[in-house]
């Protein structure tokens, strides 16, 4: 080999150590990605879920909600009638009687213990 051959086969060989070390840095970069990426997705998946979840939740308790107001309103129907025909049932009370009464029932409601939830 000659000078200039020997100088090209070094140059070479600088040139392929530079791009073995490029090759694995473009490796360690793409592993990195590779992890966000997978994180990013791990990530994504759990808020669908948990909004999933939360949605469920809401649309149980609008639904429970609904039933309330309906379940309400039959009992004030079936009452309604009855109380038509007791003469003091058709007395007003005074604004700050009913006050009273509603603030006692609330006080009432705030002690009484929750069902336990199904």
């Amino acid at each position: 080999m000659t000078a200039c051959g020997l100088l090209l086969a070094g140059a070479l060989s600088v040139v392929a150590w530079v791009e073995h070390g490029t090759i694995s840095e473009l490796e360690q970069d793409n592993q990195t990605l590779r992890r966000a990426r997978d994180t990013a997705v791990w990530q994504l998946e759990h808020t669908h879920q948990t909004l999933s979840l939360l949605n469920t939740l809401s649309r149980t308790g609008r639904d429970e909600k609904q039933q309330n107001i309906q379940q309400l309103e039959t009992q004030r129907q079936a009452i309604r009638p009855a109380l038509a025909q007791v003469p003091a049932a058709a007395v007003v009370v005074p604004g700050d009687v009913a006050r009273r009464v509603r603030d006692a029932v609330n006080s009432i409601r705030q002690r009484a213990p929750r069902p336990a939830s199904r």
